[in-house]
């Protein structure tokens, strides 16, 4: 997790660019990580990554699941003075363990997820989805 955070902050090097570190949970496999998204003009970049596990029953659990994306950002200037964001991202997944129970789509590798949120001066607030693999994503950041 500390490379993680050096390489988020060697990317943030320009000024001109308004950048973002989030905290992101995933309720469906209890998944916390880290979301960086650089603002550059009206569009920008994003990367995230995280791990969690899913439990499946008492007994049988996917243990840590690590999802990496990266993805791009539009942003709108709404007039309050906060901005909007829509996000849309490529996903790879990666598990250390497999059920034989489960459909092959659960264990497929890319994925692809939707994004939505709101900036305000110093924060962020925001929601993105994966519709392959049915799960959502809440994250809360600091922007500077």
């Amino acid at each position: 997790m500390k490379k993680l955070i050096l390489l988020f902050l060697l990317i943030s090097g320009s000024l001109q660019a308004q950048n973002t570190i989030s905290v992101v949970h995933y309720p469906t496999d209890m998944g916390i990580g880290l979301r960086y998204d650089r603002q550059i003009h009206n569009s920008g970049l994003y990367i995230a990554m995280s791990k969690g596990n899913y439990r499946i029953s008492e007994t049988e659990r996917i243990n840590n699941h690590i999802k990496s994306a990266i993805g791009y950002v539009k942003y709108l200037k709404n007039e309050d003075g906060t901005s909007s964001y829509i996000s849309a991202g490529v996903s790879y997944h990666y598990y250390s363990n497999r059920i034989t129970n489960m459909p092959d789509v659960v264990y497929c590798p890319l994925s692809f997820d939707l994004g939505t949120g709101v900036k305000f001066k110093h924060t962020t607030i925001g929601f993105c989805f994966d519709f392959l693999k049915w799960e959502g994503g809440v994250n809360f950041g600091i922007n500077f």
